[in-house]
């Protein structure tokens, strides 16, 4: 028996209204239509929506195929919490397909995936209804247990019934103790990344402030915890976006880790244009670990990053003149000065130059060798 997973393909509607027609709804609901009420126009929007699933971030669908037929659907839809990046799990299978550990295989596909694929998840949530002895089985089997019942009841074919929510939460990776290291960021670094934004020196750094929006429309003064509130939702939707951009090839970001803690951040912005092929390097760091040579040995890993995600020919650095901490790791690291914006930005209220420094692939390697 040959089992695949395959994205949802336009011309697929006829399966598509198959499987709402006859798959078993006593556990579990496939929303709408009922059977006999999907159309082909219905089918054709479904299939959209899969598809799109994908590209707007929120999760992904799939066709169950056995030996060339289509005998199911697969989707994970990402789970809005602050700290963790959940998802839930749905399989709905035709019944000549159940029985036959196909659930297994499809369930620990769709599990690899959301672990390792794009999302990078941290956990998989599944609501199964307390009768449906099979997928309790699957669950148990794949390693997700039990962890209580769900709060509201559902409905099914017209009738309430209580589900248990079953989980596996992916062990958090730890980091070494020792050395410095890079890393993307995840929602479980939401407070290190206010920090970091918070705290960073704002003579020097472009730092963003994650209440912009508000203050930029005139809202209502904010309780303080209203303000955190919404301080720690602008972070994820700052770790979500970056995220997102890396996976599509552009701009990536990076936490600077120092035995362990989270001391800092890297950036690369891709210069755009038809023919760009140049990159520009962006840092914050704590005060609290400044001027202890951390940067200057991230820098060179971001680097080598940058060069080799993205093939650039150059990585471009901008810095204001007062800035000379940093002036001196860029020079250490191979950069050469190449212009200057003369009076360009206002620092600590007076005008000063904004350098413009520049470093090619082949100088880096020069240096650095390709041993990181």
């Amino acid at each position: 028996m040959k089992i695949e997973l395959r994205q949802w393909y336009f011309g697929d509607e006829p399966k598509l209204i198959d499987l709402y027609n006859r798959y078993d709804r006593s556990y579990t609901d496939f929303r709408h239509p009922a059977p006999g009420e999907c159309t082909q126009s219905d089918a054709n929007l479904r299939i959209r929506c899969y598809v799109d699933m994908l590209y707007d971030g929120i999760g992904f669908a799939r066709a169950v195929v056995v030996d060339d037929k289509v005998v199911g659907h697969a989707q994970i839809r990402r789970i809005n919490d602050i700290y963790k990046a959940l998802c839930k799990l749905e399989i709905f299978l035709l019944p000549e397909a159940c029985g036959q550990g196909v659930g297994t295989h499809v369930a620990k596909k769709m599990m690899d995936y959301a672990f390792n694929g794009q999302f990078n998840l941290d956990g998989v949530l599944a609501y199964i209804t307390d009768g449906n002895k099979a997928a309790i089985r699957i669950c148990e089997k794949l390693g997700l247990t039990y962890r209580g019942p769900e709060e509201d009841e559902s409905t099914i074919n017209g009738i309430r019934c209580h589900k248990g929510i079953y989980a596996f939460l992916r062990p958090k990776k730890e980091l070494r103790n020792t050395g410095i290291e890079l890393k993307p960021f995840e929602p479980r670094d939401i407070d290190a990344l206010a920090h970091l934004i918070n705290s960073s020196d704002q003579r020097f750094d472009e730092v963003p402030d994650p209440l912009d929006y508000e203050k930029r429309w005139g809202h209502e003064e904010l309780s303080p915890d209203e303000k955190q509130r919404r301080i720690i939702y602008r972070m994820r939707e700052y770790i979500d976006g970056w995220n997102v951009s890396e996976r599509q090839g552009g701009d990536f970001y990076r936490a600077v880790v120092n035995n362990g803690e989270i001391v800092g951040l890297l950036s690369l912005c891709m210069q755009y244009g038809r023919r760009a092929h140049d990159g520009r390097i962006g840092s914050m760091m704590m005060p609290e670990h400044t001027g202890k040579g951390i940067m200057s040995h991230a820098l060179p890993l971001m680097l080598h990053e940058a060069f080799e995600l993205r093939r650039l020919h150059r990585v471009s650095a901008t810095v204001y003149r007062p800035n000379v901490a940093s002036i001196k790791v860029l020079e250490r690291n191979g950069y050469r000065l190449e212009g200057a914006l003369r009076g360009g930005v206002m620092c600590d209220g007076e005008p000063t130059d904004y350098l413009i420094y520049g470093l090619l692939r082949d100088e880096f390697y020069h240096i650095h060798g390709s041993s990181l």
